[in-house]
């Protein structure tokens, strides 16, 4: 693993000084080991790298061309491979779309010498915006690298000593080195090492591996690496134990830069203790030096430009410059705000090009077109994908959502009736009450059902810049009005007779009458009687009726025999002497008269009530020995 207090350093260094004073961290540039150790233990990069030397040995000596007759700029096409261990986008070793397009974008300012105190090396180095298959792409490629035994532990090995060999882990993910330029962006580099990078071969590992600590806009190992890959060495090159570099033939001594004077690796300071000749800020300033040169004074000078454009005419970096790599117009991106949401929240997606669709692969939420809209969680990962042609491109975005508590809210009662009230409670507290729909009202926390209908309420409170909301219903029924009518004498009815129903005493403190539940009662006792009519929640009790039996309510009825009751098709009625019967008739409990199918035979009348439809009815009887007999008949 690196040493811990050296990548403390660099991390406190790169991530808390101002901009202006951000370091080009190459103390930890692995690329001249990583390059002897390739020499060493790799025949064919050994072979590639002096066949390219040679060439451009060459050109070092050549009369000095035109310039005007190359392009003004170079543009390099890039892809970034990022080898992470399983997070989701955005998140420690994953490192976000924005972090790595800041990066190109502080890679580019130091080539174009931005800052102005160097020299613009008029080449650029572009995203890729179209893929080895022609297909739309970002730019950038995202690998779980934890696949790989070790990776997670040690990172990647550049001098073949400690970490995994870097051919597992750029076999994960790699694009044709001769249209685009690799950069394998890893969460270690195994030792003292933040990035390093192959000269000029065009293998199919060739490219740059930098950690994710040093891929940064404000950091400087990135264009220090691709200066190696463009075949720049460090200015102190050729310091050996510290010594001072020779400095007999500059085009062949030390970095091979003439304007660059030699100097030893830690050696800083105001002057230069190697040499009093050329200028030695040219060195001390350099992105290729370890003098950390701020990014206002961080330099590249005019004879490494040639070095750098000598390059480019030269395979395998000649091949990149007809690369269509970056021949899209536009790069794949969501280019929607990647700002936190809160649940509850919308946004309406965009990306480029166009002709995607949006889909969530993780997190809760729902898209509809292209607004989408988040329901809970930490976070939510949005891809856009395009299918075109015989291409499938697709990039991911991942959101956070902000951390808050649910919401909740009660009603002490869920069912009130029309008039009454019930006091909410709201959590976390101190929020605010309204009502969505329904015929209700709310005086602070006090709730007044108004009509019948179902009232819905919110509960809402803003907590660290989100919404929390809660939902809630109560129903508000009408209170039922019930009044008492005489069906006979001794029968006593509710109206309406629709409800749950419960016969009082009125004479007796409103003591229940046991087991008169139903919508008609026959008084056994003379007195005051009333009714309560319930829905269940409200109730309503009619007015008290005095019932006064006489003597012709005999309840024995006499002779006179009514069965079965309760009926489900014929009633019969026996009596010894049916002529006796001078009168027989059925109403409903209203008190309207039925049309009944009446049969006589015998001593017993039959009326057949099949086709009635079930409820209570009224039967009355009048005879010369019993007078009038009223009869309760339930017909199921």
């Amino acid at each position: 693993m690196r040493n811990i207090l050296f990548t403390a350093c660099l991390a406190l260094i790169a991530f808390h000084l101002p901009a202006q004073e951000a370091i080009h961290d190459a103390s930890g540039c692995g690329t001249e080991a990583h390059h002897a150790w390739l020499m060493q233990s790799d025949p064919q990069y050994k072979a590639a790298f002096l066949r390219q030397k040679s060439i451009l040995d060459s050109l070092k000596y050549a009369p000095v061309p035109n310039d005007r007759q190359s392009p003004p700029v170079y543009t390099i096409p890039v892809v970034v491979h990022v080898i992470h261990l399983g997070e989701q986008v955005g998140y420690q070793t994953n490192i976000p779309d924005q972090q790595i397009h800041d990066a190109i974008e502080g890679l580019n300012e130091r080539y174009a010498n931005a800052n102005g105190a160097g020299t613009d090396i008029e080449i650029q180095f572009c995203l890729a915006t179209r893929d080895p298959n022609g297909c739309p792409t970002s730019g950038i490629n995202r690998v779980d690298g934890s696949v790989i035994p070790g990776y997670r532990e040690e990172g990647v090995t550049w001098d073949g000593t400690c970490g995994v060999d870097e051919v597992l882990v750029k076999d994960l993910s790699k694009w044709p080195t001769w249209e685009y330029y690799n950069i394998w962006v890893v969460h270690d580099i195994c030792g003292s090492v933040a990035g390093y990078a192959y000269y000029p071969n065009g293998n199919e590992y060739d490219g740059t591996v930098i950690d994710i600590v040093s891929m940064t806009r404000d950091n400087g190992t990135l264009a220090h690496e691709l200066g190696h890959g463009l075949n720049l060495k460090h200015t102190f090159s050729g310091d050996d134990n510290n010594a001072c570099p020779a400095n007999n033939d500059c085009l062949a001594d030390g970095d091979e830069i003439c304007d660059t004077p030699p100097h030893r690796t830690n050696m800083c300071g105001l002057n230069n203790p190697c040499t009093s000749e050329g200028d030695w800020l040219n060195s001390k300033l350099n992105w290729m030096s370890y003098c950390f040169p701020s990014q206002t004074d961080g330099r590249f000078t005019p004879d490494q430009r040639t070095r750098m454009r000598n390059t480019m005419l030269v395979d395998p970096r000649a091949a990149l410059i007809g690369s269509e790599g970056c021949a899209n117009p536009e790069r794949l991106q969501i280019t929607s705000a990647s700002a936190p949401l809160c649940r509850y929240d919308s946004r309406t997606l965009s990306a480029v090009p166009a002709g995607g669709t949006f889909q969530i692969l993780d997190g809760s939420g729902y898209i509809q077109g292209n607004t989408l809209t988040v329901t809970g969680g930490t976070s939510i990962t949005v891809a856009y994908v395009i299918q075109e042609n015989d291409c499938t491109a697709s990039i991911e975005q991942t959101l956070a959502v902000k951390p808050v508590p649910n919401s909740l809210l009660r009603s002490d009662a869920d069912s009130l009736c029309i008039g009454q009230t019930s006091q909410l409670q709201g959590l976390p507290s101190g929020g605010t009450y309204k009502v969505i729909s329904g015929p209700g009202s709310i005086d602070s926390i006090t709730l007044t059902a108004e009509d019948e209908g179902l009232i819905t309420l919110m509960y809402e409170k803003v907590y660290s810049g989100c919404f929390i909301r809660d939902t809630h219903e109560v129903r508000s029924l009408a209170v039922p009005q019930v009044e008492t009518e005489m069906l006979a004498d001794d029968i006593l009815t509710a109206v309406p007779d629709n409800g749950n129903f419960q016969w009082l005493q009125c004479f007796q403190g409103y003591a229940p009458v046991p087991g008169a539940t139903e919508a008609t009662f026959q008084v056994q006792v003379s007195g005051e009687y009333a009714v309560v009519s319930s829905n269940g929640i409200c109730s309503d009790t009619s007015d008290c009726v005095l019932v006064e039996l006489t003597a012709t309510h005999d309840l024995s009825h006499s002779s006179l025999k009514v069965f079965p009751n309760p009926v489900h098709d014929i009633l019969r009625i026996n009596h010894p002497v049916l002529t006796d019967i001078t009168d027989l008739y059925m109403t409903d409990i209203r008190g309207r008269k039925i049309a009944a199918d009446i049969k006589r035979s015998g001593a017993v009348m039959e009326i057949n009530m099949t086709t009635l439809v079930r409820g209570v009815y009224v039967l009355v009887i009048q005879s010369k020995e019993s007078g009038k007999s009223v009869f309760r008949i339930v017909k199921e």
